[in-house]
């Protein structure tokens, strides 16, 4: 499908806005007031590296939609321009950085691959080979003269990219990489803690990100369709890492440090490539053109999957598109492809940028940890174009940002399964030792260290947007539009069919000073939840939001649900059109708790909103007030204006058409 055409398809006409100036009116609030207090959150301020972005969304907890829709509408053009993907998961870490804004940004290329190479030589004042010339006459007799000027480009562009990797790194980049390395975040003990936090301060991720976007600009343009001129191998070595070419048929690359590696086509097995390897290999990039590839961090998981693999708890290599401490991406352009690592990879960030880009097949993502667009300070993008794709992990992935990171995960076209294997319990949550924490499918998570050493960090920006197909959502605690400790995580879904299935803190839900939000444009959707805090759930000074424009759609839920504020957080629910069906026991469909009198809570709102603007809907609730065109505000404590006490609002419009906050009736006014 054209990117035109496919545009169209997700940029669908939204239902009417509500006026929630009307619909808040009974309440004794406005858009002015219904918001968590400035006041109050200026006790709680303090944390480092806390997002531009995230304050945006956080102060303004009715036009989260708003946001959320536009971001979707961006990447909804970019599937065929994955560098323009890359600008925008940028823009989330709020920097603004727009290379083609004045022109084509990437550097004339140098005339012949020899020169190409080289010059990576000398800028290593390293001597060159002695057979440097046969190499590259073999490599070019591989390619053809059209593969031998993409080679020479995109050797050309890498040294480009390793000056602006450079630049980000004030004291060297070995002592970040030995941290990103680590299984775990440090403990950030007294003894480590004024070094770490040096570290931390040393890094500068907007040249890299520059540098990104150019290597990333011409990797994708390396990956247009192209016959490959002879069949083999060949390698020539440089200081950063091996220059790699592959013609027709089945090749290998084995596990090493590689600069770039272009291979125009047949059914390849990558072991390395498209990872940083080390502090010595700071870029690192594969474009494949064609072929059913396996893109795998250990050999054996050609033919294990991660859940069924003993070793992938101990044995933590880099997968595909693993930055860290430098530039990393894989472009494939076309094939069934296998994409496989226990380690971090498959598009994952730690102080770096990584891009995964698959043009079309049928593909299968199986992760581990840290993986499928997974960043903390840095930027991690996989975009795949199109095919019915299955996306399986079990930790903070499919659209994770940890601190001063942004994940974004973008699929096109297909109907595709996301999974957090919540059925092996590696990562137990500490809300139920029974399922995983999850921290996947657009979660968003910070550094709470109010326990610990006092220097709590803001999360970042997790991302999963889906534009079109009828998918699958699975996972275990914490995940679908989940924000943690000053993150911001995000579901966006823009049509199809749709299961979303989870546990607690699913579904547009938050916690801890977060924003996390669900939004669903179109289908006959269905979602399930069975433990506490689900669609559209805030708590403790969070946002959730769950919205969903069009369908006839079923909520199944438990507890503070569709609509519900725990501890002064703000939940908000809205299905716009449909005829839908909702069970949940209690606290829910536009609710609020307590948290009690004596502390500065009292002082602060707690907002539960529950709307159905239009439909035949049907309640399953032990609660009297959810039904079929019936309006109430639920006081839970009166608080006089401007703060609002702690309350919820439901509202169901039984008629499609009329106008939601026009209606008249309102009960507990």
């Amino acid at each position: 499908m054209p990117i035109l055409a496919l545009a169209a398809a997700v940029t669908l006409v939204a239902p009417p806005e509500p006026d929630w100036e009307t619909l808040l009116r009974p309440a004794g609030l406005d858009l002015r007031t219904a918001v968590l207090d400035t006041q109050v959150l200026q006790l709680y301020e303090g944390d480092e590296y806390v997002l531009p972005a995230f304050q945006a969304y956080w102060t303004a907890p009715f036009r989260v939609p708003s946001f959320g829709r536009s971001l979707m509408a961006a990447l909804s053009a970019t599937a065929d321009q994955p560098n323009e993907a890359f600008v925008s998961a940028g823009r989330l870490l709020g920097f603004g950085t727009r290379r083609t804004l004045l022109g084509d940004p990437l550097a004339s290329p140098p005339k012949t691959l020899q020169e190409a190479i080289a010059a990576l030589y000398d800028r290593a004042k390293r001597p060159r080979p002695a057979d440097l010339k046969d190499l590259c006459l073999g490599a070019e007799r591989l390619l053809g003269g059209e593969g031998t000027q993409r080679l020479t480009r995109l050797v050309g562009q890498s040294a480009v990219a390793i000056d602006w990797r450079e630049a980000s790194f004030r004291s060297g980049p070995e002592a970040l990489f030995r941290r990103a390395s680590q299984t775990e975040e440090p403990a950030g003990g007294p003894k480590d803690l004024p070094l770490w936090l040096s570290d931390l301060q040393s890094f500068d991720p907007r040249p890299m990100l520059a540098g990104a976007h150019d290597l990333f600009l011409a990797a994708h343009r390396a990956a247009a369709p192209l016959e490959a001129a002879g069949a083999g191998q060949g390698e020539i070595p440089t200081p950063y890492g091996t220059v790699a070419v592959g013609g027709a048929g089945k090749n290998r690359y084995p596990s090493k440090a590689y600069l770039a590696i272009l291979d125009l086509g047949g059914d390849d097995v990558y072991l390395g490539g498209g990872r940083n390897v080390g502090a010595d290999n700071p870029v690192s990039v594969v474009v494949d053109l064609g072929g059913n590839d396996r893109h795998l961090s250990h050999e054996d998981l050609d033919s294990k999957r991660i859940g069924d693999w003993p070793a992938r708890r101990s044995l933590r290599r880099p997968g595909p598109a693993r930055a860290a401490c430098g530039i990393a991406g894989v472009f494939d352009r076309t094939g069934d492809d296998r994409y496989a690592c226990g380690g971090p990879g498959i598009a994952s960030a730690d102080f770096g940028a990584a891009m995964l880009w698959d043009g079309e097949g049928n593909d299968d993502y199986d992760g581990y940890a840290d993986c499928q667009a997974s960043a903390r300070f840095g930027v991690a993008l996989l975009v795949d174009r199109r095919g019915d794709d299955r996306y399986e992990a079990f930790a903070n992935a499919q659209g994770f940002g940890g601190t001063h990171g942004s994940g974004l995960l973008l699929d096109a076209e297909g109907s595709d399964r996301y999974v957090a294997n919540d059925q092996q319990l590696d990562f137990p949550s500490p809300q139920t030792a029974q399922h995983n924490a999850s921290c996947s499918q657009g979660a968003a998570f910070g550094r709470r260290a109010d326990y610990s050493d006092g220097h709590s960090m803001g999360g970042g920006f997790g991302v999963l947007a889906d534009l079109r197909g009828d998918d699958a959502y699975s996972a275990g605690v914490f995940a679908q539009g989940v924000g943690y400790w000053k993150g911001v995580g995000m579901l966006l879904d823009g049509g199809g069919n749709d299961r979303y299935d989870g546990v607690w803190y699913v579904q547009g839900a938050s916690a801890h000073f977060a924003v996390g939000a669900l939004l669903d444009a179109e289908g006959n959707d269905a979602y399930a939840s069975t433990m506490n805090m689900s669609a559209g759930a805030g708590h403790d000074f969070s946002i959730g939001w769950l919205e969903d424009l069009s369908g006839n759609d079923r909520y199944a839920c438990n507890t503070l649900s569709l609509g519900a504020s725990n501890a002064n957080g703000i939940g908000i629910f809205r299905d716009a059109q449909g005829d839908d069906s909702y069970a949940a026991p209690s606290v829910a469909m536009g609710w609020a708790t307590d948290p009690g009198t004596g502390t500065v809570r009292e002082l602060a709102l707690g907002l539960g909103v529950f709307l159905d603007q239009a439909g035949n809907d049907s309640y399953q609730t032990s609660l009297p007030h959810p039904r079929n065109g019936h309006s109430v505000v639920n006081w839970t404590r009166r608080v006089a204006p401007p703060n609002g006490g702690r309350l919820g609002l439901f509202v169901d419009v039984a008629q499609e058409g009329e106008a939601a906050g026009t209606v008249s009736g309102f009960v507990g006014g």
